[in-house]
C-alpha cells in the first residue's frame, strides 16, 4: 500500500510536539530519582539488619527483629543482602548453656574440666565454641571423665537469609518503570524521526 507523502509528513509534524530534548532531561531526572530511592531502600535494610544484629548482642526481640527485616525485604526492591546475617551471640548463649548444663548434670566427676575449657574457648569464633569446648574436655586425662556428647545445634539455625523482589510497588519501583517507559519512548520517537525522514527523503 502506497504511503500519501502529505499524510506521513501531517503525522510526524504532530510527532514534533514531543521534543527529544523533553524526553532526554525526563530520563535524566527519573534515573536520578531511581537511584536516590533505591539507595533509601538499601540503606533501610541495613539499618535493619543492623537492628537484627543489635538485638541478638543486647538478647533482646530477635524475631520480631528479623520479622521487621522480612517484611521490609520483601516490600521493597534493591534490598539483598550480601550475606546472611549470623545470630552469633544467641547461638553463643545456647551452646554455653548446653556446656553449663552438661558441666551441672554429674555426667562428669568435676566441673573445673568445663569452666577451664570455657574460658579458653571464649575468644573463639563463636561458631566454633562448641566444638572447641568438646575437643578440649575430650582430650583431658582418663580420670577427668570428661563429657562425651555434647551436641551443639546447627548454626544454620542461627542464619538467615532473605530475599528482595525484583521491582516492587514503591516509589523505587516505580520512578523506574517510569523511567523504563520513557527509556522506551524516546528511542521510539528518535526511530520515528530516522524512518521518517529518510521515506520523505526518497520520495521527494
Amino acid at each position: 500500500m502506497a504511503i500519501d507523502k502529505s499524510s506521513l509528513h501531517h503525522w510526524w509534524r504532530r510527532t514534533q510536539v514531543i521534543k527529544i530534548s523533553y524526553l532526554c532531561v525526563l530520563f535524566v531526572m527519573l534515573v536520578v530519582a531511581s537511584v536516590v530511592f533505591l539507595r533509601q531502600n538499601s540503606l533501610g535494610m541495613v539499618e535493619r539488619r543492623k537492628a537484627v544484629v543489635t538485638a541478638d548482642k543486647e538478647n533482646k526481640d530477635v524475631n520480631a527483629a528479623l520479622k521487621e527485616l522480612r517484611g521490609y525485604m520483601m516490600a521493597h526492591m534493591n534490598t539483598r543482602m550480601s550475606e546472611p546475617v549470623q545470630l552469633t551471640e544467641s547461638y553463643q548463649r545456647a551452646v554455653k548453656k548446653m556446656v553449663e548444663e552438661a558441666a551441672n548434670s554429674g555426667s562428669a566427676a568435676s566441673s573445673e574440666a568445663y569452666s577451664a575449657a570455657q574460658e579458653e574457648c571464649k575468644s573463639t569464633n563463636t561458631i566454633a565454641y562448641a566444638q572447641c569446648v568438646i575437643d578440649k574436655t575430650s582430650n583431658l586425662p582418663p580420670g577427668s571423665d570428661p563429657i562425651l556428647h555434647i551436641d551443639p545445634p546447627p548454626a544454620e539455625l542461627y542464619s538467615y537469609q532473605f530475599y528482595s523482589p525484583a521491582w516492587s510497588p514503591d516509589l523505587a519501583g516505580f520512578t523506574v518503570l517510569a523511567a523504563a517507559i520513557t527509556l522506551v519512548l524516546l528511542i521510539a520517537r528518535i526511530a520515528a524521526d530516522v524512518i521518517v525522514r529518510a521515506v520523505l527523503r526518497r520520495r521527494s
